[in-house]
């Protein structure tokens, strides 16, 4: 056994099986951790896949309380003609809401005095509680999803009380939507081929099942199934099978709205999920394979053939070295005097940089799939702003043109209350509009950003004074500026941030005090500590309680209520996305009733050499 490892021939072979090893550790890693990214992928398309459903729910409940508004003072529905309401309601599910389960008008002793055709109303009105609700409220109630006791379904009821035409609240109308919308939302979120879609309620039962939701609808999730950890952790991704038997990677996330929360747990088929890894992962190894086969071969060769030219061998192995083939050797025996030890040398220094070399191959290539990975990231931030820029605007544009030609035109016809709720709805999608506008520019610090360029700050806040000139006016508000440094920026998101920060200390200020802005830089000694510079913007606002700092950046979060001060909760987050995007920090320090000092820290310049990340 001893004189068959020592020849030169198995030597070769074994260090090249060796040498191998590490290369195949590292390839199953690699493949392990595509897997991971896979599984975040999944918890990603679920979490975005809820955000957008959240939104349509809130858009869909916000429109159909002004449609039931305006249906409520329609004589049809509070005329004792029975048959004009069922034909007015006939009407509008036939031509325009097909999408209602249950559309029908009560009076305020449980009796269903008209319906459209096919709606599903339960024989006892008694038991819903969103009715009862309705009639003890005399207000406008919308349920959250639940299991209707007539007909099995998953659905949101919303109603609307009617008044008759003496103005006394008599009855109620009703409208029911199922989540058959969701799947819709699903198809255009272009999830993976395959993909299962499951909505739980609080108590563990199934609101729906895509596909086959008639199947699943009204089951509860046992712990007996696959999927009952995950529910129960409410959180994080599971690899199982599933009921049909096929294994997918599972994500949840709850869908929380102004109604209550649901639970949403998408599988993707790990044959789709893990399609790439398992894919980079083979190519790989028959690669590493084909390769350590070859290199054995070509060493059992040189072994054998090249051992007597071991000198002029060991001046070629040099030559090859020094030409850039790392996978030459010199295949003379290492046991054999001084030209075997200087063969040893030589061989290990081929090694250890072909090892570097391959290193560097393998860094190349988790840098381009990173690329990839953030390229394919942007496109979807672009693609939800592309929606949210033209789907949701448009829509929304036409409301409001309608409702300036409502004020415009019929105002004076109107009573006092409905004169309010015109206001109320120009309100509403005035507030919705704002929003999306926030979230676009939220989106587009990153996909629309400007080259690094030089950046006078003093400039820009002079830019900002300019266009705030009839809000400072307005607010008899005093603005004291001071010198400001000069930085490597992106000169509209410096335009944002400052604009801004000034918006909201002319915004917060108190009641019976015009505003007081200071606008200044620190001394230098205290300003560009490693080559940062900081700046400042203060006013003695009605500041805040510092225990909210992390809140105050965090998108759509408000400490003050919409009636006191006007905003979407988003001007701070867009701050904080600036900056970081800048490489640098943002923070506040605050005493209520006393103002605030937002203290910003940017770099001089900029790593990435003028390319904005």
């Amino acid at each position: 056994m001893t004189k068959f490892f020592s020849s030169l021939r198995v030597r070769l072979v074994l260090f090249v099986i060796l040498a191998a090893l590490p290369a195949l550790a590292l390839t199953i890693y690699s493949g392990n951790e595509q897997r991971q990214r896979a599984e975040a992928s999944v918890q990603t398309d679920v979490l975005r896949l809820s955000q957008l459903a959240t939104i349509n729910l809130e858009t869909f409940i916000e429109n159909t309380r002004i449609f039931l508004l305006s249906l409520s003072h329609n004589p049809a529905v509070s005329s004792p003609d029975v048959s004009e309401c069922r034909q007015l309601l006939s009407h509008l599910v036939s031509e325009h809401y097909a999408q209602f389960t249950s559309f029908y008008v009560a009076d305020l002793n449980f009796n269903v005095i008209c319906s459209a055709p096919k709606s599903h109303v339960t024989e006892n009105l008694a038991e819903c509680e969103h009715y009862a609700e309705m009639v003890a409220t005399e207000d406008y109630v919308v349920s959250p999803y639940h299991l209707c006791k007539a007909t099995g379904e998953a659905i949101m009821a919303i109603g609307y009380p009617v008044n008759d035409a003496d103005g006394n609240f008599s009855r109620v109308i009703n409208i029911s939507i199922d989540l058959s919308w969701l799947h819709e939302i699903a198809q255009k979120a272009n999830l993976p081929p395959g993909f299962t879609l499951s909505v739980f309620d609080q108590e563990g039962n199934y609101l729906t099942h895509f596909p086959d939701p008639e199947k699943w609808t009204g089951k509860v999730l046992t712990e007996e199934s696959p999927l009952y950890p995950l529910y129960s952790q409410g959180e994080g991704t599971l690899v199982a099978a599933g009921p049909d038997g096929i294994q997918r990677v599972y994500a949840i996330t709850p869908m929380e709205s102004s109604r209550g929360s649901v639970k949403v747990i998408l599988g993707v088929p790990t044959a789709v999920a893990y399609a790439e890894a398992n894919r980079t992962t083979a190519r790989n190894l028959i690669l590493l394979g084909g390769a350590t086969l070859l290199s054995a071969l070509a060493a059992a060769i040189l072994a054998e053939l090249l051992i007597m030219r071991r000198t002029r061998l060991l001046l070629q192995t040099t030559q090859q070295l020094a030409s850039g083939d790392l996978s030459a050797r010199t295949s003379i025996p290492h046991d054999q005097g001084e030209l075997g030890q200087l063969a040893s040398s030589f061989d290990q220094m081929a090694d250890s940089l072909e090892q570097r070399a391959q290193e560097r191959d393998q860094a190349l290539q988790s840098m381009r799939e990173y690329a990839a990975e953030l390229e394919r990231s942007n496109r979807e931030l672009q693609d939800f702003a592309n929606v949210a820029s033209h789907d949701m605007q448009e829509p929304l544009r036409k409301i409001l043109t309608f409702s300036e030609l409502l004020q415009t035109r019929y105002a004076p016809d109107l009573d006092e209350r409905g004169q309010d709720y015109l206001q109320r709805m120009d309100k509403a999608a005035t507030r919705l509009h704002n929003l999306i506008n926030d979230l676009l520019a939220y989106s587009r610090i990153t996909t629309r950003a400007q080259p690094f360029v030089q950046v006078n700050l003093n400039d820009v806040v002079r830019r900002v004074i300019g266009d705030l000139d009839l809000q400072i006016e307005e607010t008899h508000a005093q603005v004291e500026l001071a010198p400001l440094p000069t930085l490597e920026a992106d000169p509209t998101q410096m335009y944002q941030l400052l604009q801004n920060l000034v918006s909201n200390a002319l915004k917060y200020h108190l009641p019976d005090q015009p505003p007081h802005i200071r606008i200044a830089a620190p001394p230098a000694a205290a300003g560009e500590e490693n080559g940062m510079r900081q700046f400042q913007v203060s006013d003695r606002g009605v500041g805040f309680d510092e225990k909210y700092l992390d809140r105050i950046f965090q998108p759509f979060q408000r400490l003050h209520r919409s009636t006191e001060f006007e905003g979407t909760g988003m001007g701070l987050a867009i701050c904080r996305k600036i900056v970081e995007r800048h490489g640098g920090t943002i923070t506040a320090h605050s005493t209520p009733g006393q103002g605030a000092t937002f203290t910003i820290c940017l770099p001089a310049r900029q790593n990435s050499g003028g390319t904005p990340p």
